[in-house]
């Protein structure tokens, strides 16, 4: 969720690619992408993320 929310700070809306490798860089290490692929979708179900086309998201409002 963090990671979203600065991505979206600086425009409307975080591409699923942005997401990884902005984790990616915190972690230090590479993510398997089907680790990663769950979390965006809790966000959704939870309703912190609204998914907005392909691959992407941004913090509801």
């Amino acid at each position: 969720m963090e990671i979203v929310a600065g991505i979206t700070s600086r425009k409307n809306s975080a591409s699923w690619t942005e997401i990884k490798n902005a984790q990616e860089l915190r972690e230090g290490k590479e993510i398997d992408d089907k680790n990663l692929n769950l979390l965006p979708k809790k966000l959704v179900n939870y309703g912190f993320l609204e998914h907005v086309g392909r691959g992407t998201a941004f913090p509801t409002r």
